[in-house]
Protein backbone atom coordinates (compact mmCIF):
# COMPACT_ATOMS: atom_id res chain seq x y z
CA UNK A 1 0.00 0.00 0.00
CA UNK A 2 2.76 2.30 0.94
CA UNK A 3 4.90 1.95 -2.35
CA UNK A 4 1.48 2.12 -4.03
CA UNK A 5 0.84 5.49 -2.78
CA UNK A 6 4.25 6.95 -3.30
CA UNK A 7 4.09 5.52 -6.46
CA UNK A 8 0.81 7.32 -7.34
CA UNK A 9 2.04 10.37 -5.49
CA UNK A 10 5.06 11.31 -7.18
CA UNK A 11 2.06 12.18 -10.08
CA UNK A 12 -0.08 14.31 -7.70
CA UNK A 13 1.37 17.90 -8.91
CA UNK A 14 1.44 16.75 -12.31
CA UNK A 15 -2.23 15.61 -12.22
CA UNK A 16 -3.33 18.92 -10.19
CA UNK A 17 -2.02 20.89 -13.03
CA UNK A 18 -3.88 19.28 -15.87
CA UNK A 19 -7.28 18.94 -13.72
CA UNK A 20 -9.68 21.38 -14.71
CA UNK A 21 -11.65 21.40 -11.26
CA UNK A 22 -9.23 21.10 -8.37
CA UNK A 23 -11.87 20.69 -5.87
CA UNK A 24 -12.08 17.25 -7.22
CA UNK A 25 -8.79 16.06 -5.79
CA UNK A 26 -7.73 18.33 -3.11
CA UNK A 27 -9.53 16.24 -0.54
CA UNK A 28 -7.98 13.39 -2.01
CA UNK A 29 -4.68 14.26 -1.46
CA UNK A 30 -5.42 15.81 1.89
CA UNK A 31 -7.13 12.36 2.89
CA UNK A 32 -3.80 10.46 2.56
CA UNK A 33 -1.76 12.98 4.42
CA UNK A 34 -0.67 11.29 7.18
CA UNK A 35 2.58 11.36 9.56
CA UNK A 36 3.08 7.35 8.85
CA UNK A 37 3.86 8.27 5.78
CA UNK A 38 7.31 8.42 4.72
CA UNK A 39 8.79 12.66 4.34
CA UNK A 40 9.52 12.55 0.72
CA UNK A 41 5.64 11.06 0.50
CA UNK A 42 4.21 14.03 2.66
CA UNK A 43 6.17 16.26 0.45
CA UNK A 44 5.07 14.73 -2.77
CA UNK A 45 0.86 15.25 -1.80
CA UNK A 46 1.44 18.89 -0.25
CA UNK A 47 3.08 19.79 -3.87
CA UNK A 48 0.08 17.88 -5.45
CA UNK A 49 -2.05 20.64 -2.87
CA UNK A 50 -0.11 23.64 -3.55
CA UNK A 51 -0.37 22.92 -7.68
CA UNK A 52 -4.51 22.20 -6.76
CA UNK A 53 -4.99 25.75 -5.89
CA UNK A 54 -2.53 27.43 -7.82
CA UNK A 55 -4.77 29.96 -9.63
CA UNK A 56 -5.62 29.61 -13.60
CA UNK A 57 -2.89 31.60 -15.92
CA UNK A 58 -0.48 30.47 -13.73
CA UNK A 59 2.93 28.90 -14.75
CA UNK A 60 4.29 25.77 -12.87
CA UNK A 61 6.62 23.37 -13.94
CA UNK A 62 5.85 19.22 -15.52
CA UNK A 63 7.43 16.35 -13.37
CA UNK A 64 8.74 18.88 -10.16
CA UNK A 65 8.89 16.56 -8.11
CA UNK A 66 12.43 15.03 -9.85
CA UNK A 67 13.79 18.93 -9.37
CA UNK A 68 13.04 18.97 -5.11
CA UNK A 69 15.03 17.09 -2.53
CA UNK A 70 12.19 16.91 -0.58
CA UNK A 71 10.27 15.01 -2.79
CA UNK A 72 12.66 11.92 -3.55
CA UNK A 73 12.89 9.01 -1.45
CA UNK A 74 16.63 9.20 0.45
CA UNK A 75 17.85 6.07 -0.85
CA UNK A 76 17.77 7.81 -4.10
CA UNK A 77 19.66 11.02 -3.32
CA UNK A 78 22.85 12.30 -4.36
CA UNK A 79 22.29 10.44 -8.04
CA UNK A 80 23.33 6.89 -6.90
CA UNK A 81 22.97 3.92 -8.21
CA UNK A 82 19.26 3.31 -7.22
CA UNK A 83 18.25 6.70 -8.85
CA UNK A 84 15.32 5.58 -11.14
CA UNK A 85 15.74 5.83 -14.59
CA UNK A 86 12.84 8.01 -14.72
CA UNK A 87 14.31 10.44 -12.20
CA UNK A 88 17.61 10.59 -14.36
CA UNK A 89 15.75 11.49 -17.90
CA UNK A 90 13.78 14.46 -16.78
CA UNK A 91 17.11 15.94 -14.86
CA UNK A 92 18.88 15.61 -17.96
CA UNK A 93 16.43 17.29 -20.05
CA UNK A 94 15.81 20.04 -17.53
CA UNK A 95 12.65 22.10 -16.66
CA UNK A 96 9.21 21.71 -18.41
CA UNK A 97 6.89 25.08 -17.63
CA UNK A 98 3.47 24.61 -18.44
CA UNK A 99 0.70 27.26 -18.02
CA UNK A 100 -2.37 26.20 -15.43
CA UNK A 101 -5.47 26.00 -18.01
CA UNK A 102 -7.35 29.13 -18.59
CA UNK A 103 -10.77 27.39 -17.58
CA UNK A 104 -9.78 26.26 -14.06
CA UNK A 105 -12.13 26.89 -11.77
CA UNK A 106 -11.74 28.37 -8.37
CA UNK A 107 -11.62 26.75 -5.16
CA UNK A 108 -14.69 26.38 -3.03
CA UNK A 109 -15.13 27.68 0.40
CA UNK A 110 -15.50 24.11 1.39
CA UNK A 111 -12.45 23.25 -0.24
CA UNK A 112 -10.83 26.30 1.40
CA UNK A 113 -12.36 24.85 4.86
CA UNK A 114 -11.39 21.34 4.20
CA UNK A 115 -7.20 22.45 3.57
CA UNK A 116 -7.09 24.45 6.56
CA UNK A 117 -8.61 21.93 8.99
CA UNK A 118 -6.92 18.61 7.22
CA UNK A 119 -3.51 19.87 6.68
CA UNK A 120 -2.88 22.67 9.41
CA UNK A 121 -5.06 21.83 12.04
CA UNK A 122 -5.06 18.29 12.55
CA UNK A 123 -1.93 17.30 9.68
CA UNK A 124 0.65 19.97 11.13
CA UNK A 125 -0.11 18.97 14.41
CA UNK A 126 1.67 15.74 14.66
CA UNK A 127 4.42 15.07 16.55
CA UNK A 128 6.68 13.63 14.37
CA UNK A 129 6.78 15.53 11.13
CA UNK A 130 10.21 15.95 10.17
CA UNK A 131 11.52 19.26 8.98
CA UNK A 132 10.86 19.06 5.39
CA UNK A 133 7.36 18.39 6.06
CA UNK A 134 6.96 21.05 8.22
CA UNK A 135 8.45 24.05 6.10
CA UNK A 136 6.15 22.37 2.59
CA UNK A 137 2.73 23.11 5.33
CA UNK A 138 4.19 26.25 5.78
CA UNK A 139 5.01 27.02 1.79
CA UNK A 140 1.55 26.20 1.13
CA UNK A 141 0.03 28.44 3.66
CA UNK A 142 1.89 31.14 1.94
CA UNK A 143 0.67 30.51 -1.38
CA UNK A 144 -2.81 30.76 -0.06
CA UNK A 145 -2.08 34.00 1.82
CA UNK A 146 -0.72 35.44 -1.59
CA UNK A 147 -3.53 34.68 -3.23
CA UNK A 148 -5.99 35.54 -0.60
CA UNK A 149 -7.71 31.89 0.28
CA UNK A 150 -6.74 32.95 4.00
CA UNK A 151 -7.46 36.28 5.63
CA UNK A 152 -4.55 38.10 7.90
CA UNK A 153 -6.37 36.88 10.86
CA UNK A 154 -6.03 33.01 9.82
CA UNK A 155 -2.43 33.10 8.83
CA UNK A 156 -1.73 34.69 12.24
CA UNK A 157 -3.50 32.12 13.63
CA UNK A 158 -2.27 29.12 12.09
CA UNK A 159 1.65 30.15 11.87
CA UNK A 160 1.77 29.61 15.36
CA UNK A 161 -0.48 25.95 16.17
CA UNK A 162 2.16 23.52 15.73
CA UNK A 163 4.22 25.27 18.54
CA UNK A 164 1.64 26.12 20.20
CA UNK A 165 -0.02 22.64 20.11
CA UNK A 166 3.20 20.54 20.62
CA UNK A 167 5.51 23.23 22.85
CA UNK A 168 2.82 25.65 24.85
CA UNK A 169 6.06 27.23 26.44
CA UNK A 170 7.81 28.11 23.60
CA UNK A 171 7.28 31.57 23.70
CA UNK A 172 8.84 31.75 27.25
CA UNK A 173 12.85 30.39 25.75
CA UNK A 174 12.85 32.42 22.91
CA UNK A 175 14.52 35.67 23.80
CA UNK A 176 17.95 33.12 24.04
CA UNK A 177 17.37 32.57 20.68
CA UNK A 178 18.91 34.11 17.75
CA UNK A 179 16.75 35.24 14.78
CA UNK A 180 17.29 33.45 11.28
CA UNK A 181 18.58 35.77 9.12
CA UNK A 182 16.57 33.90 5.99
CA UNK A 183 14.64 31.07 5.58
CA UNK A 184 15.89 27.77 3.06
CA UNK A 185 13.93 26.39 0.25
CA UNK A 186 14.68 22.98 1.62
CA UNK A 187 15.62 21.83 5.46
CA UNK A 188 18.74 18.87 5.98
CA UNK A 189 16.24 16.58 8.68
CA UNK A 190 18.51 14.63 9.77
CA UNK A 191 22.52 14.22 11.65
CA UNK A 192 25.21 12.32 10.33
CA UNK A 193 23.25 9.14 11.71
CA UNK A 194 20.08 9.70 10.75
CA UNK A 195 17.88 10.89 13.49
CA UNK A 196 15.34 13.54 12.85
CA UNK A 197 16.71 17.47 14.04
CA UNK A 198 13.04 19.12 14.17
CA UNK A 199 13.76 20.66 17.52
CA UNK A 200 12.06 23.27 19.39
CA UNK A 201 14.55 25.71 18.42
CA UNK A 202 14.96 24.82 15.21
CA UNK A 203 11.27 25.24 14.28
CA UNK A 204 11.15 28.50 16.36
CA UNK A 205 13.74 29.84 14.00
CA UNK A 206 12.43 28.27 10.99
CA UNK A 207 9.31 30.08 11.69
CA UNK A 208 11.02 33.44 11.96
CA UNK A 209 12.92 33.45 9.26
CA UNK A 210 9.74 32.42 7.32
CA UNK A 211 7.94 35.11 8.69
CA UNK A 212 9.83 37.23 7.67
CA UNK A 213 10.30 36.09 3.86
CA UNK A 214 6.48 35.02 2.74
CA UNK A 215 4.51 37.12 5.73
CA UNK A 216 6.21 40.63 6.45
CA UNK A 217 2.88 42.15 6.96
CA UNK A 218 1.32 39.73 9.24
CA UNK A 219 2.72 40.42 12.99
CA UNK A 220 2.84 37.16 14.81
CA UNK A 221 4.07 37.94 18.90
CA UNK A 222 7.31 36.13 19.20
CA UNK A 223 8.08 35.60 15.27
CA UNK A 224 7.82 38.44 13.75
CA UNK A 225 10.53 41.35 13.60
Amino acid sequence: MKETLANSAQFAADYAIAVRDPNLVVKLWVSHLHARHPTHVQCLLIEGLRCSLTPAGSQLRRFGFAFRTDCIAPCLEDGGNDMSTGVLWIRQRGEIAVNIRDDRQAITAETREYVIRGVFREFLCEKSLDMPTILACYELLALMWTTQLVSKSEVEQLLPIRLDKLHPNWRAGISNQPRAKKASSSFDSSDDDGSPTASVSDEVAMMQALVQRSFPTVVVPALSP
